[in-house]
């Protein structure tokens, strides 16, 4: 099926995919330190600059290197497109404005659907680019074992490391993770609980 010849209309929705590299400076810089972070920062631009909303969102870790997300997007309006990649230009850009810098190592809309309520079939068409393989972070799940809004892991760095220069912002962010990584330790009987103590006996 290819995109009607007067573009893409309001109501359609979209799968977008990329890869980000987020680095250490970046993490200083904005506070946003999770996925989750990032989608927060994403919301408002795409659903007020461009009539974009995202409907759901996924990630598979949140580390320093390439990491995957999507993001289900449907057009509100009164904004239209004529190709899905426009829509992967606008997120790509709103994604570099959020973090600074350009983080992106690949980026594709891999799917997208006109629903009956827009005029369309319903039926979901594959661009042939390939889709994120995702499921779940790291800090996320930590967040979420401790009870807390992964998010709040971002901004209590940005807090941290505000007014100090980048080597000592590198000092407090290392020694944040030798924290997070003793509360791990201490969460048994959980598995990541058991899998840090195991490393740590074994390093002895």
């Amino acid at each position: 099926m290819q995109v009607p010849d007067t573009g893409l209309p309001v109501g359609t929705l979209l799968v977008y995919n990329a890869q980000i590299d987020e680095s250490l400076w970046t993490l200083v810089k904005t506070g946003i330190g999770t996925a989750d972070g990032l989608f927060q920062a994403l919301r408002q631009p795409l659903q007020d600059k461009w009539g974009l909303a995202i409907v759901s969102s996924n990630y598979n870790g949140w580390t320093f290197g390439a990491e995957p997300i999507t993001l289900t997007l449907q057009m509100t309006g009164p904004e239209t497109y004529a190709q899905p990649d426009d829509v992967r230009s606008i997120v790509d850009g709103e994604i570099i404005n959020a973090l600074g810098s350009n983080p992106i190592t690949s980026s594709n809309i891999s799917s997208w659907t006109i629903p009956a309520s827009a005029g369309g079939t319903g039926q979901t068409v594959d661009t042939g680019a390939p889709a994120a393989s995702v499921g779940g972070g790291i800090l996320g799940g930590v967040a979420n074992t401790l009870g807390i809004d992964s998010s709040s892991i971002g901004n209590a760095i940005k807090n941290a490391t505000s007014g100090f220069g980048l080597g000592t912002g590198i000092i407090v962010i290392v020694l944040g993770v030798v924290a997070i990584f003793a509360v791990v330790v201490v969460l048994e009987p959980t598995a990541p609980g058991r899998a840090a103590r195991s490393f740590s006996r074994g390093r002895r």
